[in-house]
């Protein structure tokens, strides 16, 4: 059975403990993860996002499964073992978005968490649902929305590296975006994957999304994953973005050609240096780029804010 067909029905009514005792009606599955679903739900007529511990890759072995709104584990030494380390990785993802709303310059960029609860067998998290869509969800977007959306995330991923984080698996998915009086905002909703810098050399298992990913987070070569790993994935992530595709290869050829519908009314001074930005990210993505998340940033508005730009 597709695993999203364990996801908790709507309507379900289930009762969490943690540091307070709360019911949750589920309205709606909004995310899936990798260990996770997300929900949108009524908490005494406030609606929040409940995120619920089930592991992927149990559920695929055949570990874990749901009866009626619970989850049960297969009782095996096994079973217990993965489960714990899993558990583990949900867990310390919550604590680092309770954290991280501790510092200032990152504060307001993270949809701020309850707390953490337990019950029907498994974890749970709950944060308010704030306004806003997530950023695969936005279509018909113009060049300088997307600009824009992704300057914000450069600028907050170099923030995360200042504090000792590197992001991994950044992709449109994990950000929500919110338009008001032509200020863009944008916050991180997942922080499952994250790793410290200074843990990279010791994480066998890096857990990020094929279609962003440079090949070092793919295959797990530590000795030259680092903060270059993330502007590669943010360089990727406005890629897919721009032109709709979906790489299976990097092949500038295919941007050019599904970019090009909106680009066509920058001047080609003005393209080209969007171009070589990105080409230049992306061909030395694994070999210790010489140019910082916050660098990337401050380029790409120079980019989109100025229109001063003469046809070559």
């Amino acid at each position: 059975m597709n695993r999203d067909a364990m996801s908790l029905r709507n309507g379900v009514k289930i009762s969490l403990r943690g540091n307070e005792k709360i019911e949750v009606v589920v309205n709606s599955l909004i995310g899936v993860g990798y260990n996770l679903f997300a929900y949108l739900v009524d908490v005494l007529d406030v609606k929040c996002v409940l995120k619920e511990f089930f592991p992927e890759g149990m559920y695929e072995k055949g570990l874990i499964t749901r009866v009626d709104s619970s989850v049960r584990l297969k009782k095996t030494l096994c079973s217990w073992i993965e489960w714990k380390k899993e558990a583990r990785r949900f867990v310390f993802a919550a604590k680092v978005a309770q954290q991280l709303c501790g510092f200032p310059n990152i504060s307001s960029c993270i949809v701020k968490l309850r707390g953490c609860y337990r019950g029907n067998g498994t974890l749970y998290t709950l944060s308010l649902h704030e306004d806003g869509v997530a950023w695969d969800k936005l279509k018909n977007e113009t060049i300088e929305h997307i600009l824009s959306v992704c300057v914000s995330i450069a600028s907050m991923t170099e923030e995360m590296h200042k504090l000792g984080w590197l992001m991994v698996d950044i992709k449109s998915s994990n950000y929500l975006v919110k338009d008001m009086d032509n200020i863009v905002e944008v916050r991180m909703v997942d922080f499952d994957s994250i790793v410290l810098l200074n843990k990279i050399s010791k994480t066998s298992k890096f857990r990020c999304s094929p279609e962003t990913a440079p090949k070092e987070l793919m295959q797990s070569d530590n000795l030259n994953i680092g903060v270059h790993s993330d502007l590669c994935c943010i360089a990727k992530m406005l890629l897919l973005k721009l032109s709709d595709y979906r790489f299976e290869k990097d092949d500038e050829k295919t941007f050019y050609k599904f970019a090009s519908a909106k680009l066509q009314h920058w001047s080609s001074t003005r393209q080209e240096c969007l171009m070589h930005l990105i080409s230049e990210v992306l061909s030395n993505s694994s070999y210790g780029l010489k140019i910082s998340c916050g660098e990337f940033a401050n380029k790409l508005r120079y980019i989109n804010e100025n229109t001063n730009w003469s046809n070559s």
